[in-house]
């Protein structure tokens, strides 16, 4: 009965879908109330402590790091990681990742334009204001809408959300638009509350995922997947919305 026994538990981790000790590697980049580290190098945010709180369910070891956009995305596609966490799903990105169907949280966009220019457009993105400059930031993921017209629009392109806000309250172009989670927070920040002005929201709301590369890790995913499941309708998943003002 013994030896049935230890058989049992040795197959039982060769056939596991985790590696008896092993640290899997899951990556972000800096997006405000999901990803954040600090000057001390300490990281916080949902989807920091989502993923914290997966490996505990699971009983698995994830380290948690923060590259630049670019970055990451470089890191999924040469599948140097095991999984990034908080980016959008986009059909291009389906070739070299595999999503967990799960959002952990969704985004909407807001458009701002300076607080003394003249600008009426009511939202319609049928009617979007294509003659006026149009702030983008390089490297970043917008709603399908806006990236149909893209090639149509007058753009100018920057390396940060930040840098387009200071470029909107310089006057240098007309809109600007951000995820609700990164430019409301930037913009009190900042204290650009009274010289920025919103002109449409609501728009191209976006799910946040877990993506792993194409084919890596299949019964892993599998097993987030339920667990992020579990987490999403626990409480402890509302007292982090609360903890990062993300109720809304």
């Amino acid at each position: 009965m013994k030896r049935i026994l230890f058989i049992q538990i040795i197959l039982l981790f060769c056939f596991s879908p985790y590696s008896f000790g092993e640290k899997y590697v899951f990556i972000s980049s800096e997006f405000a109330g999901i990803s954040e580290q600090s000057e001390e190098g300490e990281l916080s945010g949902l989807g920091v402590d989502i993923i914290r709180k997966i490996a505990e369910d699971l009983g698995i070891n994830i380290e948690v790091k923060i590259y630049p956009f670019n970055r990451m995305m470089s890191l999924l596609q040469n599948k140097s990681v095991d999984a990034a966490f908080g980016i959008y799903k986009k059909t291009k990105r389906e070739k070299f990742l595999d999503y967990i169907d799960v959002s952990f949280f969704s985004d909407s966009y807001l458009f701002y334009t300076n607080n003394s220019t003249q600008l009426n457009w009511n939202g319609d993105m049928a009617s979007f204001p294509k003659d006026r400059a149009f702030c983008w930031v390089r490297g970043w993921s917008y709603f399908d809408e806006l990236y149909r017209i893209k090639n149509q629009i007058r753009l100018h392109e920057n390396s940060s959300l930040e840098g387009c806000l200071n470029w909107l309250v310089g006057k240098r172009f007309d809109l600007m638009a951000g995820p609700i989670r990164d430019i409301v927070p930037l913009i009190k920040k900042r204290g650009y509350d009274n010289q920025v002005k919103l002109i449409s929201k609501n728009k191209g709301v976006e799910g946040n995922y877990i993506a792993f590369p194409k084919g890596h890790l299949p019964a892993l995913q599998l097993q987030i997947k339920q667990s992020l499941a579990r987490i999403l309708a626990s409480k402890w998943y509302e007292r982090k919305l609360q903890q990062y003002s993300l109720d809304y």
